[in-house]
């Protein structure tokens, strides 16, 4: 239990944080729900080192869109071997330092992405429409993102596997910090000789590009090179896949609005913002710059502040009935995608990702559900489920 700070009132402080919760691991958005019924709208945990907690959308949303009171630089804080490049910095810096890959990830730059995105789902699905089964996660949900990922990044696709299981040592940490980092430093030498190779001989993929970018009318530094692929290789092989994940263990127990969506593919964008909102799995972190109040609580310079995008997504004050699916829900002012300066680079291409996902899958598969018997789990750090064993009636 770390030390209170003289500052935090005796009624904001509480021992809790919700990845600790027993319930956690079968139902984390549930326990999210209940923090906003239990738990005032900020307070102190004495966990994790101890910091402020956020956990009403308006304050979050506040945090998120004000980087000159709430710095990002701890914003990683978790004990990555890098700096995350451009996640752990501020203005101007870091829009120099997104402006590398704005152009990349465009919505004009993603329509090019259609064909090659559709022909990886539709061989994909055709691969295990006649065996009546899939365990989504390994064989669809981490496929479609890494494939597309491999290609942006000029990974090599046939050592996914391992990129992996890297990643998700990293950010789940299943197996002690020591090999959480141990996985981060394979990585970092990994992409070390990558970065060796694509300055010898620059392709068109993403690390050319950070390659030939310029900062200050300077070249990035090799830390600095090192630094945001490390944050793209972790970030562009997980979240996508959690998302996917999430979605599809919705449509298998709901299957009036999956019928809903098989019968009216248009509403497939609407539906992909509803389970953006019902399933946002991303925490980050700001470091207060000087002494401030947010929603009546005073807060010193060098506090640290944590955001949890479920608790704003949840928020019953910002979204009627939070728990259920409205496909209808207008506005929908989610944040799992974040808000503010730091809104995810990615953005663009998750959605184009899961909409042709679905609109290829309910084209074959329009009936499906979680495998009799199957116990479904949801593990820590970024928010995801263990397995989702799908089946349905075969066809050829």
């Amino acid at each position: 239990m770390s030390q209170v700070p003289s500052h935090v009132p005796d009624d904001l402080v509480r021992d809790y944080s919700p990845s600790a919760d027993p319930a956690y691991g079968d139902d984390p958005w549930k326990v999210f729900s209940r923090m906003h019924d239990e738990l005032p709208d900020i307070y102190w945990t004495t966990a994790e080192g101890g910091h402020w907690v956020v956990t009403r959308a308006e304050g979050i949303r506040e945090v998120l869109q004000n980087p000159g009171l709430f710095s990002s630089k701890n914003a990683s804080r978790g004990g990555f071997p890098r700096r995350l490049i451009p996640i752990d910095t501020d203005a101007p810096e870091h829009t120099e330092y997104r402006n590398i890959l704005n152009p990349t990830l465009s919505p004009k730059s993603i329509d090019g992405l259609d064909d090659l995105i559709t022909e990886i789902t539709v061989g994909l699905i055709d691969k295990y429409i006649g065996q009546g089964e899939c365990e989504f996660l390994d064989d669809v949900a981490k496929v479609i993102p890494t494939t597309i990922f491999t290609k942006l990044m000029g990974l090599p696709l046939e050592q996914h596997k391992l990129f992996l299981r890297w990643v998700d040592e990293v950010l789940h940490n299943r197996r002690g910090d020591d090999q959480r980092m141990k996985a981060g430093l394979e990585i970092v030498e990994f992409l070390d000789g990558l970065v060796k190779d694509r300055k010898k001989e620059p392709k068109d993929d993403i690390v050319s590009t950070i390659l030939a970018a310029r900062v200050n009318d300077k070249p990035l530094t090799d830390e600095e090179v090192m630094d945001y692929c490390f944050l793209l290789f972790i970030g562009g092989l997980d979240t996508l896949a959690s998302l996917m994940g999430y979605t599809f263990y919705f449509f298998s127990r709901h299957p009036e609005q999956r019928k809903l969506l098989v019968e009216n593919p248009d509403r497939i964008p609407d539906a992909i913002e509803e389970m953006l909102r019902m399933h946002s799995i991303i925490t980050t972190n700001r470091t207060c710059t000087k002494d401030l109040t947010l929603g009546g609580v005073q807060m010193k310079e060098g506090d640290d502040v944590s955001v949890n995008t479920a608790l704003a997504s949840l928020d019953p004050r910002e979204f009627k009935d939070p728990l259920k699916a409205d496909f209808d829900r207008s506005p929908n002012r989610h944040l799992a995608l974040s808000s503010g300066p730091h809104r995810c680079l990615g953005s663009h291409l998750a959605r184009r990702e899961l909409r042709i996902l679905l609109e290829q899958w309910f084209k074959r598969i329009p009936d499906f559900e979680v495998k009799p018997g199957a116990k479904i789990r949801h593990h820590l750090g970024v928010v995801g489920l263990d397995t989702l064993p799908l089946v349905w009636k075969p066809t050829v």
